[in-house]
């Protein structure tokens, strides 16, 4: 009912932003192919974070 005053989580913030980057890459590399790539290796390290919190979340 009140889950607008649930707070997200790290791993949930992390999640979203690159779920979102995913997007952006999709539409930006059909115009210039070096900006998505860029942006994948962004995606890529985010990617890392996400894993690192999963983890530690299942010790």
């Amino acid at each position: 009912m009140f889950s607008f005053f649930k707070r997200k989580s790290r791993l949930e913030k992390l999640r979203e932003e690159y779920e979102s980057l995913m997007e952006k890459i999709f539409i930006v590399s059909k115009t210039n192919r070096r900006a998505g790539d860029e942006l994948f290796v962004k995606a890529e390290e985010i990617m890392k974070k996400i894993e690192f919190e999963e983890m530690q979340q299942s010790k």
